[in-house]
């Protein structure tokens, strides 16, 4: 498993972090619905289907679930 959170200068801890290339509806209970633009933070790179992903809306820690891959771009902080 991909940790999604790492070390920088100091010792604090950074999350990954992707932003949203399309708008997607969840079609199951345990997907997250985001639209395009939105910030995901990363809370597990791998699900037990490679191509998803958990993560929850920056600042809504409400809304989370499994996120399809394709649909985000990585973000480089």
């Amino acid at each position: 498993m991909k940790a999604s959170v790492g070390r920088v200068r100091g010792g604090s801890i950074r999350q990954r972090r992707c932003q949203a290339l399309y708008d997607c509806d969840a079609d199951l209970d345990d997907e997250l619905s985001f639209v395009e633009g939105e910030i995901i933070i990363v809370l597990k790179a791998e699900t037990e289907d490679g191509d998803w992903m958990e993560g929850m809306i920056e600042g809504e820690p409400n809304r989370r679930g499994k996120v399809p891959k394709n649909f985000v771009h990585m973000l480089s902080d």
